[in-house]
């Protein structure tokens, strides 16, 4: 999305595969990126649905990058994987429509994806590891001559999926 590169019928008229750009869900405009999952009017009445419109209101116009942007310093984590989930569920009501299939009822999609949302949170957490907590020891002992020695190293930041790894490459001589 932040690259332009989804197949919106802009972006497929630009490279000569379609002749129409009007997007099917609407029929009023060209269906760009943008227009498609944040500016159409079937788009805004899914996001007016959701409890954090008003942050999504605030950037209003400008391109998808820039309200993703606007949104990851304005939203908590969960309201963020939201965000996620409805784009994601715009997009395939999209390609429903575009692929001629049965459309559904804005309503209806944010029902669909928030369940999702749910179903993929409680799966994916009952598959999370125990953390393990291991002491490093205090110092460093070198490898026997002519070998090399690989130290590693490894750091969670408790509540959050952030992590940093680290190695290091030594002969004898350090």
């Amino acid at each position: 999305m932040c690259h332009n590169a989804l197949p919106s019928l802009s972006n497929l008229w630009r490279r000569k595969v379609v002749r129409d750009v009007c997007y099917p869900r609407c029929g009023l405009f060209a269906e760009t990126v943008d227009h498609a999952l944040w500016w159409c009017t079937n788009s805004v009445e899914v996001w007016t649905s959701m409890s954090f419109y008003n942050v999504i209101a605030r950037f209003q116009g400008l391109c998808g990058a820039d309200v993703l942007r606007g949104l990851d310093v304005s939203l908590k984590k969960e309201a963020l994987g939201s965000v996620c989930m409805v784009l994601w569920g715009i997009w395939q009501a999209r390609n429903d429509i575009v692929q001629r299939r049965k459309g559904r009822s804005e309503s209806n999609l944010v029902e669909g994806v928030l369940s999702f949302q749910k179903d993929f949170q409680a799966s994916s957490s009952a598959l999370l590891p125990t953390p393990v907590v291991a002491k490093a020891p205090a110092f460093w002992s070198p490898p026997m001559a002519g070998t090399l020695k690989l130290n590693t190293d490894a750091s969670v930041k408790k509540g959050s999926s952030m992590f940093g790894v680290g190695e290091v490459i030594r002969d004898d001589k350090g």
